[in-house]
C-alpha cells in the first residue's frame, strides 16, 4: 500500500504535466493555423479595400467619373477565394480552449464572406452605374455592416490575445494576425 501511494504521488504530477503539454501543443497548432489563414488572405483583402476606397474617392470628387469596375471585380473575386481558403484552414483547427478562438475566427470570416457575396458585389454594381447619387449609395453599402465587422474583429483579436496570454504562446511575427 505504501509503495502504491508513493507511485501515485510521483507519477500523477508527471501525467498531469504531459496532458498539459499536449493541450498546449494543440492550442499552439490551432492558434498558428488560424493566424496563418488570416495572413494568407490579408494581401488580397487589402488590395480590394484600397482599390474600393480609391474608387469611392473618385466618385465623391466627380459624380460623372468612370470607375474601373472590372479590376475591382477581379480583386473582389480574389479576396473571396482567399477568404474561402482561410475558412477551410480554420475549420481544420481544433477549438479546445475555453476562449473559443476558432469560433470567433469563423464568425468573422463568415461575415466577410457575406460581405463579399452581397454588399461588396452591390457596391461594384452601384459604382458601375452613372448616376448622381452613386457616391451616397455606395458609401451606404460600405458602412451598413461596418460596425458588426469591427465588433467581430475586436472579439477575434481579443480572443487571440487571451489565448496567447493563457498558454504563454511565443510565436514569431509571421504567425501573428496583425
Amino acid at each position: 500500500m505504501k509503495y502504491k501511494l508513493i507511485i501515485v504521488i510521483v507519477v500523477l504530477p508527471f501525467l498531469c504535466s504531459c496532458a498539459s503539454t499536449k493541450d498546449r501543443l494543440n492550442v499552439t497548432e490551432s492558434y498558428s493555423l488560424i493566424s496563418s489563414s488570416f495572413q494568407l488572405s490579408k494581401d488580397s483583402r487589402q488590395k480590394f479595400i484600397e482599390k474600393g476606397s480609391a474608387s469611392l474617392d473618385i466618385v465623391k470628387n466627380d459624380a460623372s467619373a468612370k470607375v474601373d469596375t472590372r479590376e475591382l471585380s477581379i480583386l473582389l473575386d480574389s479576396s473571396k477565394a482567399a477568404n474561402q481558403k482561410s475558412m477551410a484552414m480554420i475549420n481544420l483547427a481544433a477549438d479546445i480552449n475555453p476562449v473559443r478562438y476558432k469560433e470567433k475566427a469563423l464568425r468573422y470570416i463568415n461575415l466577410l464572406n457575406k460581405l463579399y457575396n452581397r454588399e461588396f458585389r452591390k457596391y461594384i454594381d452601384v459604382l458601375a452605374i452613372q448616376s448622381d447619387d452613386r457616391y451616397e449609395r455606395a458609401y451606404k453599402l460600405l458602412i451598413s455592416r461596418q460596425e458588426e465587422l469591427n465588433h467581430l474583429a475586436k472579439r477575434f483579436t481579443d480572443a487571440a490575445a487571451e489565448v496567447k496570454e493563457e498558454y504563454r504562446l511565443q510565436l514569431d511575427s509571421a504567425q501573428l494576425t496583425k
